[in-house]
């Protein structure tokens, strides 16, 4: 009974032993797995944070990136409104020309435009009124020395056109109004325009 007696307390022993091992081995693991939790819990905390900071960053970027944008749409728009505003206004000072200055700017334009001296003059009805009848005869002589068999005569036709004239031969018209030469200088000149309102 007695050997019984040792087997039975070396096995309570190593049973308890083992039971000690296997506690603080799970105690240890436990440890580990809580540190290793922490550590993981740390670095998404990190990741996190640094793509909260990324996103607001970018979101900042954009932000200022449009409204940038949007200031400089803005920004054309008012120039491209003075632009607008500077031809507007050089017609309204065509279309106000009086007297000698009105006579001299038509007479050039129309000589000119001017081909075979055969053509009919058609006038606005503001300008019907500014275009005495001896410029008429003025431009024929003008024309006359130059060779050209001038019998221009004005057309009972009137156009609507804010000012200027259109030349007409035969079903064949030449476009000299004073919107269409400024929309016509336009394209070419613009650019000067821009240059003298903004300085660039």
């Amino acid at each position: 009974m007695e050997g019984l007696d040792k087997i039975k307390e070396k096995i309570l022993e190593d049973a308890k032993r083992e039971a000690d091992k296997i506690i603080k081995e799970a105690e240890l693991e436990a440890q580990r797995i809580s540190e290793q939790a922490e550590k993981t819990a740390a670095e998404n905390r990190k990741t996190l944070n640094e793509k909260a900071q990324k996103d607001a960053q970018e979101a900042r970027r954009k932000t200022l990136a449009m409204t940038e944008l949007d200031m400089r749409k803005e920004q054309l728009a008012v120039k491209q409104k003075m632009i607008d505003l500077a031809f507007e206004k050089t017609l309204e000072r065509l279309n106000k020309l009086e007297g000698k200055e009105y006579e001299k700017m038509i007479l050039n334009m129309m000589e000119k435009a001017v081909e075979t001296g055969q053509e009919e003059i058609i006038l606005s009805t503001n300008d019907r009124k500014k275009f005495k009848p001896e410029l008429l005869a003025t431009l024929n002589n003008r024309l006359s020395k130059k060779g050209i068999k001038a019998a221009l005569k004005i057309s009972n036709e009137a156009r609507r056109i804010q000012g200027g004239f259109i030349l007409k031969r035969r079903g064949v018209e030449v476009n000299g109004s004073f919107e269409t030469l400024i929309r016509t200088e336009r394209e070419e000149i613009e650019s000067k325009v821009a240059a003298i309102l903004f300085g660039e």
